[in-house]
């Protein structure tokens, strides 16, 4: 065999060798991206589960904390002539501890009532919730922001009603911090953060155990957060879809 037909055969050689790992690093990367659109996938489904059985939770809780409030409500019209007296806020006050409310308040027609933390006189007449109420609808109010401390929450209101007409308006409430109760933080093994946030972009409640580290009061601050991954379509997109309405 000749030297040249030798190198020849060589080269043939090493260039089958070149073709083979060309070959098997192509196969890697196309499974590997595979593989990764696989998790991912997967990932999103499992959190649009999550999310279904949280609103699921979320809609079962207020409904039956609507519920409570409207037999609460019933049962003060029927053995409470003055709602004002000592004895209508001290059998009130008594009912708190069968319920998963921060509090429990009355108010009047008027829409007073005393704050429930500073114990100190406050007006909701313009509250629509309250407003519903005070027309015999019993109802879940849209969050609020307390004008008087500041505090984000939502009302659970039904009226009390005698002979037809309403005499004053049962009112529980749920804190934005305790709202974080009804959002499963069990995805993940704990290490995925949930957020029941409103139509503006606005969070109105978090899941205690919550890995990003953020104060943030918006959708839009929070994605500013340093560990949040900034390329997640699926988060992007919706910020975006929420700016559009």
């Amino acid at each position: 065999m000749s030297v040249r037909g030798f190198s020849e055969k060589k080269y043939r050689l090493y260039f089958a060798y070149i073709l083979i790992f060309a070959l098997i690093a192509a196969s890697c990367f196309v499974c590997l991206n595979v593989m990764r659109q696989y998790v991912n996938d997967e990932t999103i489904r499992t959190i649009r589960a999550m999310e279904e059985i949280s609103l699921s939770k979320i809609n079962d809780r207020f409904k039956l904390s609507l519920g409570y409030t409207r037999s609460l409500a019933a049962t003060i019209a029927m053995d409470i002539k003055d709602v004002n007296s000592p004895y209508a806020f001290s059998f009130v006050k008594d009912k708190i501890k069968y319920t998963d409310f921060d509090t429990v308040v009355l108010i009047g027609m008027d829409g007073n009532t005393i704050h429930p933390r500073s114990k100190k006189p406050i007006n909701v007449s313009g509250s629509v919730s309250f407003i519903k109420a005070l027309n015999g609808e019993a109802n879940i109010s849209d969050y609020n922001i307390s004008s008087f401390d500041g505090q984000t929450f939502i009302a659970v209101d039904a009226p009390i009603m005698e002979n037809g007409r309403t005499k004053a308006v049962l009112s529980g409430i749920y804190y934005s911090h305790s709202l974080g109760h009804f959002i499963s933080s069990g995805i993940f093994d704990g290490l995925a953060s949930s957020y029941l946030i409103n139509s503006n972009g606005r969070i109105i409640a978090r899941s205690e155990k919550s890995v990003i580290a953020s104060d943030s009061i918006t959708l839009w601050g929070l994605l500013d957060a340093p560990n949040v991954e900034k390329e997640a379509s699926i988060i992007n997109e919706f910020a975006y879809n929420l700016k559009q309405r």
